[in-house]
């Protein structure tokens, strides 16, 4: 197990908040999330108890921030 295993969806929403994205809608299994800045980004992270490493990682870039910052953020 990587230092990224174990994350829920709900935890990685929170991170997100946190750095500034809005929740816009949940489609599916999905909550939708958009940078008040620039509305052309958004931000799909699947509501599952546990993300995958590459799912994480994933949203750790689009989100555009350190990998520690997020360990960092969500206090794990």
């Amino acid at each position: 197990m990587g230092r990224l295993a174990g994350f829920s969806g709900r935890e990685v929403a929170r991170v997100a908040e946190a750095l500034g994205w809005r929740y816009k809608r949940t489609r599916g299994d999905h909550m939708v999330f958009e940078f008040p800045e620039t509305s052309i980004r958004n931000l799909s992270i699947p509501a599952h108890r546990e993300l995958s490493e590459g799912t994480l990682r994933g949203l750790i870039d689009i989100m555009e921030i350190p990998v520690d910052e997020f360990l960092r953020m969500a206090r794990k």
